[in-house]
């Protein structure tokens, strides 16, 4: 029986320091280094991890990928339906600056802001850009992690 309570205690302290390191800000201030870590190594650039906050239901990311270019997301979440609802805003006020992401010189800027609900099986992402001086909208709809169907609609492009 000793081993039975020995085993359910480690279990809920590991359960314990797995909800402290993913849920709390205390978790958040050390996960936050090793995450920006990794997107320094897969990126060109010096991104910066501006924000960083994931508590159970909802979470808040702003990513600098240069002074003047960055990617804001806020949400929440429910980890037992798979469901997620968020609102993202990329803010590309010098695409210059982008151009070892892309291979190629850009010019200009670009804004998106735009929405992502539904499940891990059915995702709804719709959005406003800005891009080529257009006015941008579009609607994606994502079934199993992969395109389904899209739609835009742009008017005034290039004007």
């Amino acid at each position: 029986m000793k081993w039975l309570l020995s085993l359910a205690g480690l279990l809920l302290a590991a359960f314990g320091a797995l909800y402290g390191l993913l849920f709390t800000p205390a978790g958040n201030a050390y996960v936050a280094p090793i995450i920006e870590g990794k997107i320094n190594t897969a990126l060109p650039l010096a991104a910066k991890l501006e924000r960083f906050e994931l508590a159970w239901g909802h979470f808040a990311v702003i990513l600098q990928l240069t002074p003047s270019n960055r990617v804001e997301a806020t949400g929440s979440f429910d980890p037992f339906a798979q469901s997620v609802k968020a609102d993202y805003r990329v803010a590309f006020d010098d695409l210059e600056a982008l151009e070892p992401l892309s291979g190629r010189p850009l010019y200009g800027a670009l804004h998106v802001d735009g929405g992502l609900s539904g499940t891990t099986k059915r995702l709804t992402l719709t959005g406003q850009s800005d891009v080529a001086g257009s006015q941008t909208a579009f609607e994606a709809l994502i079934v199993d992690f992969a395109p389904a169907s899209a739609k835009a609609t742009v008017a005034h492009a290039g004007t």
